[in-house]
């Protein structure tokens, strides 16, 4: 489920016809853990696994599946944080991506 924040910059993203979608298919890295976000994907089709994170106990938790109508680096952007996973596509996926810069302009 979105919050009101998110829900307000999906509009924005998919309001605006001229967006370019990609495509990727199925094993496809969307971002690596430890790399600076520089935007936000939006997934209009297929789902992303986000690669399991290391706990303080030092072991690795459960990949975590995101569905279309997701937002994926939104937080890690807000925070300035390098992304704690790594994101690849669980099937042929659609997605949106967005510029930090686009995403504030208006």
């Amino acid at each position: 489920m979105l919050l009101d924040g998110e829900t307000r910059i999906v509009d924005q993203v998919t309001s605006q016809p001229e967006r370019v979608t990609r495509v990727y298919p199925r094993g496809a890295m969307l971002f690596r853990r430890g790399q600076a976000p520089k935007g936000v994907f939006y997934l209009q089709e297929g789902a992303v696994v986000l690669s399991p994170r290391r706990a303080a106990d030092g072991l690795a938790r459960m990949g975590e599946q995101v569905i279309a109508g997701s937002l994926l680096g939104l937080s890690e952007l807000f925070a300035r944080k390098k992304y704690e996973t790594s994101a690849v596509c669980h099937s042929l996926t659609r997605v949106i991506y967005v510029e930090k810069d686009e995403l504030f302009c208006d």
